[in-house]
């Protein structure tokens, strides 16, 4: 992660604003690029050194154009990294439809929870 990601955190805080949770579209939309794994790790490390709750939205992972770059996803990746990274929250969204023929007429969308008890925390402090 960039310097700037940092910056725009520490003045949000400083403005009585405390961010928790970041937000993360891979494979992106239009364009199916993905993010390499290097990049989600140093994002997951982000979150995690932060007690941010991570929510992967992962819905175009099967529009994926360019074959030379796999996805891979938040969920995978943070167990890979190991027990360290235990108590990261992390919603995976995904869907069902994205990527079908007619998937503007027929939508489906699920998601997956990590690590509850952060989330459960972080959710507690903000009502």
């Amino acid at each position: 992660m960039c310097d700037c990601d940092l910056f725009i955190i520490n003045i949000k805080r400083t403005q009585g604003i405390t961010p928790r949770g970041l937000v993360v579209i891979n494979p992106g939309n239009p364009t199916g690029q993905v993010l390499p794994r290097e990049n989600i790790e140093e994002i997951i490390d982000f979150a995690s050194r932060r007690n941010l709750l991570l929510l992967a939205d992962e819905v175009y992972q099967e529009n994926i154009y360019t074959p030379d770059k796999p996805f891979i996803s938040f969920k995978k990746v943070k167990y890979e990294m190991g027990s360290s990274y235990r108590d990261l929250g992390l919603v995976s969204f995904h869907s069902t439809s994205k990527g079908l023929l007619g998937e503007y007429v027929f939508l489906s969308y699920y998601y997956s929870i990590h690590s509850l008890n952060i989330f459960l925390i972080l959710t507690s402090q903000v009502w």
